[in-house]
């Protein structure tokens, strides 16, 4: 998978991450999406052929305070691109719950995570995602993303914002320098049974690697 800040890099040969017990549900053979025009998907057959790939970028400032004026720099942007032919349907939820990070400083040590941060891709249960879908609330947002069909020549570049999320909120960043911060997604898809009670498909999809630089002014921050 790629991974992006001003320059596009590849994924290293050393992973943070390996899949954890609530990752790749199989999808049930019953279940049908919750939307009528979106299908449930095997993700893990997409991503054998690059057919869906996340994305990790370092917003610059100032793009990042449009984004979110409460969000301090240096902020993350996580984003999926969708190759295949087929509109896939994902839940809308908080960074912490949708990704897995971990940040290395030039030595290679882990940067030590903030109370919040510990909170990142900690394990969900059907029954937690359950709830927290039904207690949406958020006038302005739909609790669920639609992850448009790329393999459409005119949209072919279309990119599907995921979360955005705050680095120094993660990771108590004490000095300047180049740090290399690694990205595990966990997409969550949303199907219905017969009964209509919903369901939730987990995959977690291939690491991405971007570099970051902090400067003293972001320290200092």
């Amino acid at each position: 998978m790629l991974a992006g800040d001003a320059n596009l890099s590849k994924t290293g040969n050393i992973l943070a991450f390996t899949n954890s017990v609530d990752s790749n549900e199989i999808v049930e053979t019953n279940l049908v999406s919750f939307y009528d025009d979106v299908q449930l998907v095997d993700v893990r057959e997409m991503l054998k052929t690059n057919g869906l790939e996340c994305w990790a970028n370092i917003l610059d400032p100032g793009i990042a305070h449009l984004v979110n004026p409460l969000l301090r720099p240096p902020v993350c942007w996580v984003y999926l691109h969708n190759h295949s032919t087929n509109y896939i349907g994902c839940l809308r939820m908080p960074a912490p719950y949708l990704c897995r990070v971990v940040l290395f400083d030039e030595q290679g040590r882990q940067v030590k995570k903030t109370k919040l941060g510990e909170t990142y891709g900690r394990a969900l249960s059907q029954d937690e995602i359950d709830a927290w879908c039904h207690n949406w609330n958020n006038p302005h947002e739909r609790r669920f993303i639609r992850i448009l069909a790329g393999g459409i020549p005119k949209i072919a570049d279309m990119r599907t914002d995921i979360c955005f999320f705050d680095l120094k909120a993660a990771f108590e960043i004490k000095n300047p320098g180049n740090y290399e911060l690694h990205l595990q997604m966990r997409l969550i898809q949303t199907g219905q049974d017969s009964s209509g009670k919903f369901h939730y498909p987990v995959t977690w999809l291939s690491e991405v690697v971007t570099k970051i630089k902090i400067t003293p002014e972001d320290v200092q921050k």
